[in-house]
């Protein structure tokens, strides 16, 4: 599938935005690297760039300020039951994830002690899949 490059601009600011605000902020930034980060899709390609970038992007940025106390986890859902998935043909929003699943998991990834790093990518994914 060719997928012409004038798409690819919005997904990767889109993603590398909103993570370059959070991972210069002074709390701990929990991003959303997605599933997409680690696994091909059809069709997918600049978004898949994207969430890989801030995968990257997560990593460094924790790296580079891991001595100032400063933590970053990458959070990679698999299908979540969003405004972006409302449409998508096929789709059992019963083996999805839903929002409250991921902020569950960031609730509990903010809360560990100061010095627990999680890993570079945290997957949550359902038992099934939802296709």
């Amino acid at each position: 599938m060719r997928v012409s490059l004038t798409r690819w601009p919005a997904p990767v600011h889109e993603s590398l935005s909103a993570g370059g605000a959070a991972g210069r902020s002074r709390v701990r930034p929990a991003q959303s690297a997605r599933r997409a980060a680690t696994t091909h899709y059809e069709g997918g390609g600049a978004y898949g760039v994207s969430k890989h970038a801030l995968s990257a992007l997560s990593e460094f940025t924790q790296r580079e300020n891991q001595s100032h106390g400063i933590r970053v986890d990458a959070v990679c859902p698999g299908m979540v039951v969003t405004e972006m998935s409302a449409g998508a043909k096929g789709l059992n929003r019963d083996k999805c994830l839903y929002p409250a699943d991921i902020a569950d998991l960031v609730l509990w990834l903010v809360s560990r002690r100061p010095n627990v790093k999680i890993g570079t990518q945290v997957l949550i994914q359902t038992m099934e899949n939802p296709w």
